[in-house]
């Protein structure tokens, strides 16, 4: 090792002090100290986040009902390919609730069940879906709690049914809070109350900003309220018709049901009123959107239509649209009575005769009700005394048209009944002698007078009482009578 120098401080020989502090003092470098060594990082141990974790399991395993939703074919809409299926069964919580809604038409009980298992992962849409059906099936209390967590998640359709669900203290608080998120229903719902709640409470401008509200977050319902509340000025709201118009026909043209009709209704009456009924609207222009409505699938426009139909010897028509509205509307009377007077305008009285005995039934004070039924019976050769007698019996006294119960009952005769028609005011007469002449030539109808029977049908066209249910009648006989009663006449005039 002699005569080599050290390559570093480790290979310097120990010295004592004074030999170090001698080398310091004549210039000579100091090593510097070894490195103090890093202190180790802390190990930081992991855990999954359950709440992560259980949105990636699978969802409704060892869930009886749920495998059953899962087994079901969907031939139709977006999860008919079987993907929805797949997706949730994997732990995809917006495929059960796709899932859920599209078997809600088909399956209440399974969609339910899909959007329970969606809310369970935080789906807030399926949380509300799940509380509406549960408001529904009155367990409001489990519904309640399920749209206050997805309203506390700021899920705006669920803050307005957490409103619809609570008491009416609280119900504008949460109405408002579904506004303020982007429902619109909620702004509807809220707007509503400042013209239709407590009296010290309504704020008819108030109303207007929510209903403008509803109207852009796309609520169509809200847009036709607010037009509504412009036209007619309710709850102190000022009146803007050309607004209240504008909104109506912008909603009533949109392609498809969209309100169901009721914007283009709505317009129709609008237009009919006195206040804007000087624009040059026509009464055919109304029918128009009526009819729109009607096709859009709004009912009341519907019996309107029937009624109208009726009305112009549309006899057809009539009975096409009531076919509709009676299906959903069994006891609206005013459709019993467009379907079953056309039946038996057209020569059906077999058919009529189930309209004409519920019109009866459901409209008692029309007196002239079972004289319908009972020509429909006999031309039809069915019983028909007995009901007409006890309709007799109620008439109680011999004012018009008690006679004509008489007459069919055989206790007055043809020329008695005439008689009994003259009265003191000639329009009176007219009136009396029209009816008198149609009852009489059903009654020659029925017992096979054909040819005699349209000469009283022609007596009552020659009233010139076109308002009447009879003179139409007699019209649509002579149509069908054809050669016995010479050439046809048209069904109206």
């Amino acid at each position: 090792m002699r005569g080599r120098r050290p390559t570093s401080w480790s290979s310097w020989p120990l010295v004592g002090p004074s030999l170090a502090l001698a080398l310091v003092t004549s210039g000579c470098p100091v090593p510097p100290p070894p490195p103090t060594p890093a202190p180790a990082a802390p190990v930081i141990e992991t855990r999954p986040d359950p709440a992560e974790a259980r949105k990636s399991r699978p969802i409704g395993v060892g869930d009886a009902q749920a495998e059953a939703c899962f087994a079901q074919e969907d031939t139709a809409g977006p999860c008919a390919d079987g993907h929805c299926v797949t997706r949730c069964r994997e732990g995809d919580a917006g495929a059960c609730h796709e899932l859920g809604r599209a078997r809600l038409a088909s399956d209440r009980a399974c969609a339910k069940k899909l959007f329970l298992l969606a809310c369970e992962r935080d789906q807030h849409g399926a949380c509300n879906d799940a509380a509406v059906l549960l408001g529904q099936d009155g367990d409001e209390t489990k519904a309640r709690g399920l749209a206050q967590h997805a309203c506390e998640a700021a899920h705006g359709a669920a803050c307005t049914t957490l409103g619809k669900l609570s008491e009416a203290t609280a119900r504008l608080t949460q109405l408002e809070r579904g506004c303020e998120l982007g429902d619109g229903e909620g702004c509807r719902l809220a707007a509503s109350h400042y013209t239709e709640g407590p009296p010290d409470e309504r704020d008819g401008q108030k109303a207007v900003e929510l209903g403008e509200r509803a109207c852009e977050l796309g609520d169509l319902t809200g847009c036709v309220d607010l037009a509504v509340l412009l036209a007619f000025g309710s709850g102190g709201a000022t009146r803007d018709l050309a607004r209240a118009e504008s909104l109506l026909r912008e909603v009533c043209n949109l392609d498809g049901p969209g309100d169901g009709g009721r914007s283009c209704s709505t317009l129709a009456l609008l237009l009919a009123g006195p206040a804007i009924a000087s624009g040059g609207t026509t009464p055919a222009d109304t029918w128009k959107l009526h009819d729109r409505a009607c096709q859009k699938g709004h009912v009341e426009a519907c019996a309107m239509m029937a009624q109208h139909h009726y009305s112009e010897g549309r006899y057809g028509d009539a009975i096409a649209v009531a076919d509709e509205v009676i299906d959903e509307l069994p006891d609206r009377w005013s459709m019993r009575y467009a379907r079953g007077l056309s039946l038996l305008n057209l020569g059906e009285p077999k058919r009529a005769i189930p309209d004409l005995a519920k019109l009866c039934e459901l409209r008692q004070d029309l007196e002239y009700c079972p004289l319908w039924l009972f020509s429909a019976r006999r031309r039809a050769g069915e019983p028909a005394e007995a009901a007409l007698e006890a309709a007799h019996r109620r008439l109680g006294d011999e004012a018009w048209p008690e006679p004509i119960f008489r007459f069919y009952l055989g206790r007055l005769s043809q020329r008695a009944l005439l008689t009994k028609a003259k009265d003191r005011d000639p329009r009176r007469q007219l009136e009396k002698e029209c009816e008198a002449y149609y009852y009489v030539g059903q009654e020659l109808l029925a017992a096979g007078q054909r040819k005699a029977a349209a000469g009283f049908f022609k007596k009552a066209v020659a009233t010139g009482i076109s308002e009447f249910i009879e003179y139409a009648g007699a019209g649509a006989e002579l149509h069908l009578l054809g050669a016995a009663g010479g050439e046809p006449l048209p069904l109206t005039p």
